[in-house]
């Protein structure tokens, strides 16, 4: 056991901070690499179809809105109609009854 050396055990501080600041550096490389690919401009004639669909979409949700409306309206005019014939039934068959 005599015979063994001394493992050196030195701590280099050195080293371990320029593999610090290489690896933030690699870090914000990549950083800077993800933020301007997100970050691209869209071509102009890629913003003005972007633009008709929008419009176009709008368009689509209007028509759509004036036919619930529509629905609804025709809706509410079968419910009373129903009302009404409920209200002619209930009043024939007292009619029935009362005979």
């Amino acid at each position: 056991m005599a015979g063994k050396k001394k493992k050196d055990t030195n701590f280099n501080p050195l080293s371990l901070s320029f593999l610090d600041i290489m690896s933030c550096g690699l870090g914000a490389v990549i950083l800077i690499f993800l933020i301007l690919k997100h970050g691209e401009a869209k071509s102009p004639e890629e913003v003005v179809r972007i633009n008709k669909d929008i419009s176009a979409n709008e368009t689509k949700i209007e028509q759509l809105e004036e036919e619930i409306v529509t629905k609804q309206t025709k809706i509410n005019n079968s419910l009373s109609s129903l009302k009404n014939i409920q209200n002619q039934i209930k009043a024939i068959e007292k009619v029935i009854v009362d005979e």
